[in-house]
């Protein structure tokens, strides 16, 4: 019997994080669904960011429930190929390493393929762990890779008994499917109120390491300029400081708008000038933030973390190599890059590289010619 499905293993938030938006986008997309005869097991520990990297017995309980879940898939769905999100650290990567197991052992029964979707910007070097390097070999043995972008490959190279690597940029959906983008632009630098503060906009997690709190330096300096964020805290420390820096140098230009979706994250975005991401966090690879800021034609500030480098260019902003190097490229921005026609280029890039379509046909064709 000819076998045409396929078995999916993604996050799907919450939490909100690059690997469960992009499992979302797979889970819910009419196109890839349709082409691909795909069914989906959800991979759920935790409800917030937070609680990634913690252990709690609540998690041992939901891992059984998911290999149970795989095992009873594989055997009565027989697929053809096997897409996975794993992870390669914290509890999360021993977890998927008894599932790793799990879907060798059927590989060998069945012969499908497998494919593990890593949305990070490599693999730390274990150098000093001899037996998690080891367990990292062996679980990249006999199985496909899918990367972001060859920029974050070195790492895995290091591994070599990886079958073959694909590489599958980020995208996120058009936010002007059914609005003019050109009316936008329109209303946004001929109608607009030019008397305005400049809007920077800030839209990811708050942790110390992406960043956020270099902004709130430049909000102490550029007091003329408006800073809006807009995510959750990393941890409680972390809203502290935020808030208190806020009070104690009496910042009237900041604002804070929590963690939004929809309509409110869409207005937030059509009202800003620039964003900003001056991120060093360590498994940065590829901001979807960066994409969506893209496609409202927002030009960006960040830098040459993961494969950022990557996606910005000239044409749309500045990749910094020293994120304390803020202050004079913020500036440089302002001058150069907030009209109608850098905002087209911030657009075209958009749709020319990390358009949901170009994603849609690139993953149907990863999976189809397995």
């Amino acid at each position: 019997m000819k076998r045409n499905s396929n078995l999916i293993i993604l996050h799907l938030p919450p939490p909100i994080h690059g690997a469960s938006m992009v499992g979302d986008f797979i889970f819910k997309n009419k196109q890839i669904n349709k082409k691909l005869n795909n069914h989906f097991v959800k991979i759920s520990m935790t409800d917030n960011v937070e609680g990634l990297m913690s252990f709690k017995w609540s998690k041992v309980i939901k891992s059984i429930a998911l290999f149970a879940r795989v095992i009873g898939l594989i055997l009565f769905k027989r697929p053809r190929v096997i897409y996975f999100t794993p992870s390669y650290k914290g509890f999360a990567f021993y977890r998927d390493l008894i599932l790793r197991q799990i879907l060798i052992f059927f590989k060998y029964l069945m012969g499908f393929q497998i494919y593990f979707h890593f949305h990070t910007s490599g693999i730390p070097n274990y150098k000093n762990n001899k037996l998690h390097s080891r367990l990292l070999n062996y679980f990249l043995k006999k199985v496909h890779l899918i990367l972001l972008d060859p920029a974050l490959e070195k790492s895995f190279k290091t591994y070599p008994n990886v079958e073959k690597i694909f590489y599958l940029p980020n995208s996120v959906k058009d936010p002007f499917s059914s609005e003019d983008f050109d009316k936008y632009l329109h209303e946004k630098f001929e109608l607009r109120n030019f008397k305005k503060p400049i809007n920077v906009l800030y839209l990811s997690n708050l942790i110390k390491s992406k960043g956020y709190r270099h902004l709130l330096r430049l909000a102490t300096k550029f007091r003329s300029i408006n800073f809006h964020f807009a995510g959750a805290f990393g941890a409680d420390d972390e809203r502290l400081f935020f808030f208190n820096y806020v009070r104690d140098k009496k910042l009237n230009n900041v604002f804070y708008h929590g963690l939004l979706r929809g309509e409110e994250k869409h207005n937030l975005f059509k009202e800003s000038d620039i964003f900003a991401l001056p991120t060093r966090y360590e498994y940065e690879a590829f901001p979807l933030c960066i994409l969506e800021a893209l496609s409202y034609g927002i030009p960006v500030i960040s830098t040459d973390q993961g494969a950022i480098s990557s996606i910005i260019d000239e044409n749309v902003g500045i990749a910094l190599s020293d994120p304390d190097e803020i202050d004079k490229s913020l500036t440089f921005l302002i001058e150069k890059y907030i009209s109608k026609e850098a905002s087209k280029k911030c657009r075209d890039k958009y749709l020319k590289e990390f358009s949901t379509h170009k994603f849609e046909k690139s993953f149907i064709e990863i999976l189809q010619n397995a």
